[in-house]
């Protein structure tokens, strides 16, 4: 039996509690207010008494926990102090968890605050599961949507424990390696001319020779366009050196251009919300020359 511990634990997550509990977990809730404990307990959850505004004060509550669900999609109060819980809250509870017991952390990235919080909420998350390897599951289903949210919510806890959701198929794993020639999954990358082209997979692994790259063209010609064509794979790894490279191209005054990729490239960018922050352009046979 795991114990789930809802970060969060309103109307929706106690909805959630009611479901991990069906499906023989234990549940732990949190909520700022004690007068809301009694609501908690009764949909199945020990109720915890914790600020995610401070995060020191939900440390007893990771005990014994396996799963977290940081449920702040649609959190209210002082706008500062929600996009903390988006970006430095959240960044913080990550390190929190590096010496703990917890495999997996269900992070609520949709819902009504401005898209540029959740959109910080996605990167801060994606680069702690790259630099503590910590499971992640971005749950990105509107919580307007109560019912889909709900099978949502479970099924993304369920695949970080490993088990299959009630009523609801198992996550097909995919093997990007099937059907490929293994002398074909060679990285490698082209930069001439301020054009810098990867080809094969771009992910945690090979991020740091496409960022040289970048920086050395950039230098050289004072602009530079990344072509994305070559690509079989993208993970969070390339997402966030896409979006660090526009930062530092508008910090230190360098023309940054992307040239869209296959299609399975483009819809991480676009999973992530983040497709209009970035320089897309389709280019011409001439660019990719």
């Amino acid at each position: 039996m795991a114990r789930v511990l809802i970060v969060g634990c309103g109307c929706r997550g106690r909805a959630l509690a009611a479901d991990l509990r069906g499906a023989g977990h234990a549940v732990r809730g949190t909520t700022r207010d004690p007068g809301r404990t009694a609501a908690i307990a009764a949909a199945g959850a020990e109720p915890y008494v914790g600020d995610p505004d401070r995060i020191a004060t939900l440390m007893d509550a990771l005990t014994g926990v396996t799963v977290i669900c940081w449920l702040m999609g649609t959190a209210a109060g002082d706008a500062d102090d929600v996009a903390a819980l988006h970006d430095g809250r959240l960044r913080m509870l990550f390190e929190k968890l590096v010496d703990t017991p917890v495999r997996g952390v269900v992070h609520e990235a949709a819902g009504p605050l401005p898209s540029a919080v959740l959109t910080r909420g996605r990167a801060v998350a994606a680069a702690a599961h790259e630099t503590w390897r910590i499971p992640l599951e971005v749950l990105e289903v509107d919580p307007a949507d109560h019912a889909g949210w709900r099978i949502a919510a479970g099924a993304a806890v369920a695949r970080l424990l490993g088990t299959s959701p009630p009523d609801s198929p198992p996550a097909p794993r995919v093997d990007r390696t099937t059907g490929v020639d293994r002398d074909e999954m060679a990285f490698t990358v082209e930069a001439a001319d301020g054009v810098v082209r990867p080809h094969g997979e771009l992910d945690l692994a090979t991020a740091g020779v496409v960022r040289a790259a970048l920086r050395e063209q950039a230098g050289a010609h004072g602009r530079v366009t990344l072509d994305l064509a070559g690509l079989r794979f993208l993970d969070t790894s390339g997402l966030r050196l896409v979006l660090e490279t526009v930062e530092a191209s508008e910090r230190d005054g360098f023309g940054f251009t992307v040239l869209r990729g296959p299609a399975e490239i483009q819809r991480l960018f676009d999973l992530a919300g983040v497709t209009a922050m970035i320089p897309f352009t389709n280019g011409t046979d001439a660019d990719r020359r």
